[in-house]
């Protein structure tokens, strides 16, 4: 087996750096998110008011009732299953949103790691290129102590006289 060159080590080893801590961070972090929302959502305490609230709507429906306290319980009642039926609702989507949040995650971990690789080896082709070439060329350090010594009062100018 053929060994990889240093460079190319180094490279996927840098990688490894930054790839492998993001990932372990995305799949926590959708963990987390899965056990807030079961938090959130407050299902138990949701089912919990809604028997004891059936319970004590039936003893109440045992009395003799008023017509206006009968429409009374019976509001009570419609609204005790619309939340109930809402905490079931929300439940429901949040647990299946969680995947979906967890996908994006993960592509867009892998959408920045080939952004940003393609930009490192962008940095390492440029680096290259100017180590390659050298450094400043004389003529160009000359003008620049020029151009330096033109604009600075503080230095006096020989091809000025005194």
């Amino acid at each position: 087996m053929k060994q990889l060159r240093y460079r190319t080590r180094l490279i996927v080893i840098l990688s490894l750096f930054a790839i492998v801590p993001s990932a372990l961070l995305t799949i926590l972090w959708s963990g987390s998110v899965t056990s807030a929302i079961s938090l959130v959502s407050g299902q138990a305490a949701w089912e919990s008011a809604a028997t004891s609230g059936q319970r004590a709507i039936a003893a109440v429906r045992a009395a003799p009732l008023t017509p206006a306290q009968k429409r009374l319980v019976d509001a009570h009642e419609r609204e005790l299953r619309t939340s109930l039926e809402q905490a079931r609702r929300f439940n429901f989507i949040a647990s299946r949103s969680v995947r979906i949040v967890a996908i994006l995650g993960i592509f867009s971990l892998v959408l920045f790691t080939i952004v940003y690789s393609l930009l490192f080896v962008l940095f390492l082709y440029l680096l290259n290129k100017k180590i390659k070439h050298g450094p400043i060329e004389e003529y160009s350090t000359e003008l620049i102590e020029e151009s330096s010594r033109r604009n600075n009062p503080i230095i006096k100018q020989q091809s000025q006289p005194g």
